[in-house]
């Protein structure tokens, strides 16, 4: 996890205004929620 995203989490996690629920069912990048195989490369 890069350091920008991490910073407002630990705080807004210490001030109380964190929204738990989003943080917890959030994806790390809507890369990760396909749903397609990954492509094959053909041999060489």
């Amino acid at each position: 996890m890069a350091g920008q995203s991490l910073i407002p989490v630990i705080v807004s996690a210490r001030e109380k205004i964190l929204d738990h629920e989003a943080y917890t069912h959030a994806s790390a990048s809507p890369l990760d929620d396909r749903d397609e195989p990954e492509p094959r490369l053909a041999a060489a």
